[in-house]
């Protein structure tokens, strides 16, 4: 797993880092980086504000209990949406990951590729933020 940020404020940094990624091929180990999203929620301020948690995932994960476990935790601390890049994500298992109304919290895309889409990109952040300035 590859940490490209940490909170920040700094746009440019981020792209940077976030552009400097690349895919580490392999297993998806999506109860792992669940569990790392809850700690850093712990080490994160705690200023008020809602916490929302955005998983991009391909929809294959190496172990679905643990998996769920994960989801179930982290959802006592944030809101947890899904956006599955892809047609084959199992979207009923999808369904019982993410908070609760379901149709808020699940933007399913096409693929990776669309993430690059505005409008894609868009439909992300009016589902994530009730408020957008």
């Amino acid at each position: 797993m590859q940490w490209a940020s940490h909170f920040t404020t700094d746009l440019t940094a981020l792209t940077s880092a976030v552009s400097a990624l690349s895919w580490p091929k392999g297993t998806t180990m999506t109860a792992t980086a669940l569990a790392s999203a809850t700690t850093e929620l712990h080490s994160g301020s705690a200023d008020g504000r809602p916490k929302v948690v955005i998983v991009i995932t391909d929809g294959r994960h190496m172990n679905p209990h643990q998996t769920r476990q994960a989801a179930d935790a982290l959802r006592k601390e944030a809101r947890l949406m899904w956006v599955p890049a892809t047609e084959h994500a199992d979207m009923n298992e999808m369904k019982t990951f993410a908070s609760r109304p379901v149709a808020s919290n699940i933007v399913p895309v096409q693929n990776f590729t669309s993430l690059a889409d505005v409008g894609v990109v868009n439909r992300v952040i009016a589902s994530a933020c009730r408020n957008v300035e």
